[in-house]
C-alpha cells in the first residue's frame, strides 16, 4: 500500500515533461547510441518515432540497419540504438519530433529531440563527434558531448 500511495502522489504532482539526462555514442560494429530519460515512458516511445539520417545527404539509415531496445523502470527509461557496422561512415542525426511520447503521469514531451553523431571508420571504434540537443539547459559532459539547447522545428 505504501508503494501505491507513493506512486499516486508522484503521478498527481508530476508536471514536468520527460527530459534526457544522459547519453553516449560509440562507433563500432555495431555502433551504439544510448540515452536515459528521467521518467518512465510506459511504452509510448517506439521505433517508429525515431528517425536516423545522414546530415549531409538527408538519406535515412535503412530500417534493417538499426534496432532499438527500451527498458522502462521506476522513474527512468533507457534506450539503446544499435547501428550496423555496414552503415557508411559519416555525420548522422537522430531525431524524435515533438509530442511523440509522454511519461507515466501523462506529461507530453513538447520539444523535439535531436542528437548529432558521427560514425567513424570501421577501424576507429570510438565516437568522432557527438552533440545532443535535448532541452534548454546548457551544460558540458564528458567524452565531448554537450547539451546545446533545444532546436525547435
Amino acid at each position: 500500500n505504501r508503494k501505491l500511495a507513493t506512486n499516486l502522489f508522484g503521478w498527481l504532482t508530476d508536471v514536468q515533461s520527460p527530459a534526457v539526462v544522459s547519453s553516449s555514442f560509440t562507433t563500432g560494429s555495431p555502433s551504439r547510441l544510448t540515452f536515459r530519460l528521467d521518467d518512465n515512458l510506459n511504452g509510448t516511445l517506439a521505433r517508429e518515432d525515431i528517425r536516423l539520417r545522414n546530415r549531409r545527404t538527408g538519406v535515412a539509415i535503412a530500417s534493417r540497419d538499426w534496432s532499438l531496445g527500451i527498458v522502462n523502470g521506476d522513474n527512468f527509461t533507457d534506450g539503446t540504438i544499435k547501428i550496423a557496422g555496414r552503415v557508411t561512415p559519416g555525420p548522422y542525426q537522430l531525431q524524435i519530433d515533438r509530442r511523440q511520447f509522454a511519461d507515466d503521469s501523462g506529461n507530453v514531451r513538447t520539444g523535439a529531440i535531436r542528437y548529432a553523431f558521427t560514425i567513424g571508420s570501421a577501424s576507429s571504434r570510438r565516437a568522432v563527434t557527438a552533440s545532443a540537443t535535448f532541452d534548454d539547459t546548457a551544460a558540458s559532459f564528458e567524452n565531448g558531448f554537450s547539451w546545446l539547447g533545444l532546436w525547435n522545428d
